[in-house]
């Protein structure tokens, strides 16, 4: 067994059970807790966490989870990376699907969170968003959820059959310039977005 075979081995066991996690108290926390907070908005948004009504903070679970995902999920496909692209397809798509999952957690829901935070404990912060205008924004909220259950669930399940696959003995031929460059930039951007995210929360 190579160096490359043991490593990505070992982080698609990480990325198997903290896949599993994630997506399992993902689904909690929209049908539970989104439940609970959006069943008669604007009024029940006082149990919108991160209230007096709510003094857990959710992001305790799912920061670092989500940043043990991140880097599994690189880390394999990184260790992986020679690996002919029937299998290796299998290591990129949770990689990108974490990475796209955090994206679209600062650039979309972190607004719509703090406008609804705010329309519950501070209204005169936000004052053009009306009582409608919050209803549809809960509305919205749990729909965009679902779609990142959706990307945690096809991002387990990549990770599931790269784990249940033989590892190839043979190496993938090298490949192109622009694949390799794409590769770069991408990793690029998985840094800068990490750093990015560490210094907002």
């Amino acid at each position: 067994m190579t160096l490359s075979h043991r490593l990505t081995r070992l982080f698609l066991w990480v990325s198997v059970i903290g896949g599993g996690f994630l997506l399992g108290a993902k689904v909690f926390d929209t049908v539970v807790l989104a439940g609970a907070w959006n069943h008669a908005v604007p009024d029940s948004l006082r149990y919108l966490p991160y209230g007096k009504d709510f003094p857990i903070d959710t992001g305790s679970f799912f920061i670092p989870v989500s940043a043990l995902l991140l880097i599994s999920n690189f880390g394999a496909t990184i260790s992986g990376w020679r690996t002919p692209w029937r299998y290796r397809v299998y290591l990129v798509v949770p990689a990108l699907g974490i990475f796209a999952a955090l994206v679209f957690t600062v650039v979309v829901f972190w607004p719509m969170n703090a406008s609804l935070w705010y329309f519950a404990h501070h209204p005169e912060r936000v004052p053009n968003l009306s009582a409608a205008d919050v209803v549809a924004l809960g509305r919205q909220w749990v729909w965009l959820d679902w779609g990142r259950i959706a990307v945690a669930a096809v991002s387990l399940l990549a990770s599931l059959r790269a784990f249940g696959l033989p590892f190839p003995e043979k190496s993938a031929p090298r490949d192109p310039l622009w694949v390799k460059l794409a590769l770069g930039v991408f990793v690029a951007l998985a840094v800068a977005f990490v750093i990015y995210f560490v210094s907002n929360i």
